[in-house]
C-alpha cells in the first residue's frame, strides 16, 4: 500500500496526462471533431471532459448551457446537439432463438503475442541440455568478485524494466546524454513513481537508473552503426513503440475447413536458417520451437521499442532495437558468449525473427521501391546494464542480427497461409 499522499499525487498526474490527451483530441482534427458528453455524476473529478465542463454542481442543465455558450460565442465552429439516450422499449425486440445447430469453434485461431508463444517453449527434451552442456562457449558460474561494480542490483523484474522503458521512449537520447542531472531526475522519479518505485530508496533507484540510461545512450552501436550512439541519431530518424498486428495463416479471414495453420515445424527451420552465424544457438532455438507439435492461426501482435533509420550507400537502411534490462551480474559479464545464451534461454531469437518479419512487412508496404537487402538493415539487442559509454569494449552489451531478406521473405509468406 502506498501512503495517501502520493496516491493522491499519482492521481493527480493521471488527471492531467487525460487532459492532455483530450487537448490534443480536441484540437488536432483537420476537418471535423464529434464529441459525445454525459454527465459523469461523482466521477467527474476523474473525467477530464466533465471536469472542465461541469465546474459548478455537475447538472446536466449547466453543462448544457455552458456548452450552449460556447456554440453562441464561436459561431459556426460548434454545433450542439441534444439527444437523451435512455433504456429502449420492448417495441422491435427479437425474441432468443436457439441455433439449428452450436457453431462450430475454431481451435487454433486466437490472438498471439511474443510472450504467449514463448511460454510454450519450455523444452522437456533432455538432447537440448545435453546440447547446451556441449557448448564449448558455455560461461562458467559467475565469479563472486566480479559483482562489486553491480549496476542497480537490488532493481529487477517486469516493474523496473517497464521503468526503463518508459524512461527510453520519453526522454529522448540526446537529452540523457547531454542535460544535467538537476534537468532530468525529475522526470525519471515521476515514470518510476507510475511504475510503483516510490518510498525510501526510490531517489536512489532514479539516480541510479538515469546514470545506468546516460551511459547506454552513448555507448557505440557498432557493427553497421559503428561509433554512432541511440544519442546520436536524430528525431526525424527514430520510432519508438512501433505497434504492429501480423495476421497469421489468413489472420481474421481464416477458416479451419479452407485454410492452413502455422505448423512450429515450419517456423524453426525458419529461424534456425534466420538466426545463422551462431550456430550453437541456432539449432538450439530451432530445438525448442519444434518441441511444440501444435499449430496456430490468428493475429500476432507486438509492439517494437524503437526503429531507427541510418544512411548507407546513398540509401536509407532501417534496424530495429529492442531494450533489456536482463541482470547477468558485471558490466564484464556482457559478453557475446553470456549474451547468446540469454538470447536462447528466454527466447529472444524468436523474438527478434518475428519483430524483424513485422518490420520488413511494414517496409514493403510503406516504402517505395522497398529492396530489403538495401533497406533492411537488422536488428539490435541492447543490453543496458553492460553498455557502459564510449569506452565500452566492442561486443559488450549488444547483439546484431541480421536475418537473410530471403529467409524474410520465407517467414511472412508462411504467415500469410502461403506455401514457403
Amino acid at each position: 500500500n502506498f501512503p495517501e499522499d502520493e496516491k493522491k499525487l499519482a492521481a493527480r498526474e493521471k488527471l492531467q496526462e487525460k487532459i492532455r490527451l483530450l487537448y490534443v483530441a480536441l484540437t488536432r482534427a483537420k476537418h471535423h471533431c464529434r464529441v459525445f458528453f454525459a454527465s459523469a455524476g461523482q466521477n467527474r473529478a476523474r473525467a477530464p471532459l466533465a471536469r472542465l465542463i461541469e465546474r459548478h454542481e455537475g447538472k446536466d442543465r449547466t453543462a448544457y448551457e455552458r456548452i450552449n455558450e460556447l456554440a453562441k460565442t464561436f459561431r459556426g465552429a460548434f454545433v450542439v446537439s441534444k439527444d437523451r439516450l435512455g433504456p429502449k422499449g420492448r417495441e422491435g425486440r427479437v425474441e432468443l432463438q436457439e441455433p439449428d445447430e452450436a457453431p462450430e469453434i475454431a481451435p487454433l485461431w486466437n490472438v498471439h503475442s511474443f510472450s504467449s508463444l514463448a511460454r510454450g517453449l519450455r523444452s522437456a527434451d533432455p538432447e537440448l541440455d545435453e546440447l547446451d552442456r556441449q557448448d564449448p562457449d558455455r560461461p562458467e558460474k559467475q565469479d563472486e568478485g566480479m559483482t562489486e561494480r553491480r549496476p542497480i542490483a537490488h532493481a529487477a523484474g517486469k516493474r523496473y524494466g517497464d521503468w526503463v522503458h518508459s524512461a527510453l521512449e520519453e526522454i529522448p537520447p540526446e537529452r540523457l546524454a547531454e542535460e544535467p542531472d538537476r534537468d532530468l531526475i525529475t522526470q525519471v522519479r515521476r515514470l518510476g513513481r507510475r511504475c510503483g518505485f516510490s518510498g525510501q530508496g526510490a531517489e536512489r533507484q532514479a539516480k541510479e537508473l538515469l546514470g545506468l540510461l546516460r551511459r547506454a545512450v552513448t555507448t557505440p552501436l557498432g557493427n553497421d552503426a559503428g561509433r554512432i550512439t541511440l544519442a546520436d541519431l536524430s528525431g526525424k530518424d527514430r520510432l519508438h513503440e512501433l505497434r504492429f498486428g501480423l495476421p497469421v495463416a489468413g489472420g481474421t479471414a481464416w477458416k479451419k475447413k479452407h485454410g492452413e495453420s502455422l505448423a512450429f515445424a515450419q517456423l524453426a527451420e525458419l529461424v534456425q536458417r534466420a538466426v545463422g552465424g551462431d550456430t550453437h544457438s541456432a539449432d538450439a532455438q530451432k530445438r525448442k520451437i519444434v518441441i511444440r507439435s501444435d499449430a496456430l492461426a490468428g493475429l500476432l501482435y507486438g509492439a517494437i521499442d524503437l526503429v531507427f533509420r541510418l544512411e548507407r550507400d546513398g540509401q536509407p537502411r532501417y534496424y530495429l532495437a529492442d531494450f533489456k534490462s536482463n541482470w547477468l551480474g558485471d558490466a564484464r559479464n556482457y559478453t557475446q558468449q553470456n549474451l547468446h545464451r540469454a538470447m536462447l534461454e528466454h527466447d529472444y531469437y524468436l523474438q527478434a525473427v518475428l519483430y524483424a518479419v513485422a518490420l520488413h512487412r511494414h517496409l514493403s508496404m510503406s516504402l517505395p521501391h522497398y529492396d530489403p537487402e538495401m533497406n533492411f538493415g537488422g536488428v539490435y539487442y541492447l543490453f543496458l546494464r553492460g553498455m557502459e559509454g564510449p569506452d565500452t569494449p566492442e561486443g559488450q552489451g549488444i547483439v546484431f542480427l541480421r536475418p537473410p531478406s530471403g529467409v524474410l521473405d520465407e517467414i511472412d509468406r508462411l504467415f500469410r497461409g502461403m506455401v514457403p
